[in-house]
C-alpha cells in the first residue's frame, strides 16, 4: 500500500489533515494474513491500530474456553482497534483481535499516542473523541445482545450496519449473536420473505 493511498484512508476515517502525515510517519504499517492473530488474549497490548483494508473480529473466551465473537473491526466499520483494556491499564489482554480477511493496518504505538496527546491540544481532543465513540459502539451491541431477540438484533444490524453483513463472514456474525449458522440462515430467510 502506497503513501498516497494510505493518506486517503486516513482522511477518509475523519482523521484531520494536520494529524494525518503525523500518523503515517510515527505509525507502522503490517500487513495481516486471514485468521492472524494480532493481539492475543494474555498479550500486553500498547497499540491502536487503524484498519487500512480487510477487517478483524474482536474475541473473548466463553465459559468452554472457547473464542467467541464480541465486536467487530472493518476499514469501513469502527476502523480503530485495541485491546483497549490493555492499552490503558497495561493489563493482560482480555480479547484477541483477528482477521477475517487478509487485511492491512497502521500501528502506532501508545508512547507515540501519549505524546501527540501532551504536545497538541487538538489531537487529544480527537482522540479522545474516537475512543468513545468505539466504546459507546462496543457497549451498545452489548445492550442489544441482552435485550433483543435473535431476529430483533439481526433487523438491526442490517438496518445500522449493512456493511457487516456484507464483509464479515456468517460464522462471525452467528457467533457474535450466539445463535447456529443454521439459526442465522432461517433468520435470513425470515427477514426476506
Amino acid at each position: 500500500m502506497n503513501k498516497n493511498s494510505i493518506f486517503e484512508i486516513l482522511k477518509r476515517n475523519n482523521i484531520p489533515d494536520k494529524y494525518v502525515s503525523i500518523f503515517i510517519e510515527c505509525g507502522t504499517i503490517q500487513e495481516i494474513e486471514r485468521h492472524e492473530t494480532l493481539v492475543k488474549i494474555g498479550d500486553i497490548s500498547q497499540q491502536i491500530y487503524i484498519v487500512l483494508k480487510g477487517g478483524f473480529v474482536s474475541q473473548q473466551m466463553n465459559g468452554s474456553n472457547v473464542p467467541k465473537t464480541i465486536n467487530f473491526f472493518l476499514d469501513n466499520h469502527e476502523p480503530y482497534m485495541s485491546s483497549f483494556h490493555s492499552f490503558f491499564k497495561e493489563d493482560l489482554s482480555p480479547v484477541q483481535l483477528m482477521a477475517i480477511k487478509k487485511s492491512t493496518v497502521l500501528a502506532l504505538n501508545k508512547n507515540d499516542i501519549e505524546k501527540l496527546n501532551r504536545t497538541h491540544t487538538t489531537f487529544k481532543d480527537f482522540f479522545i473523541k474516537r475512543l468513545i465513540h468505539a466504546l459507546l459502539i462496543e457497549n451498545e451491541f452489548k445492550s442489544y445482545l441482552i435485550t433483543k431477540t435473535s431476529f430483533e438484533l439481526y433487523n438491526h444490524i442490517i438496518e445500522n450496519y449493512p456493511e457487516l453483513i456484507k464483509s464479515v463472514p456468517a460464522k462471525y456474525i452467528a457467533e457474535f449473536m450466539g445463535i447456529s449458522r443454521v439459526w442465522l440462515s432461517n433468520l435470513k430467510r425470515q427477514k426476506f420473505k
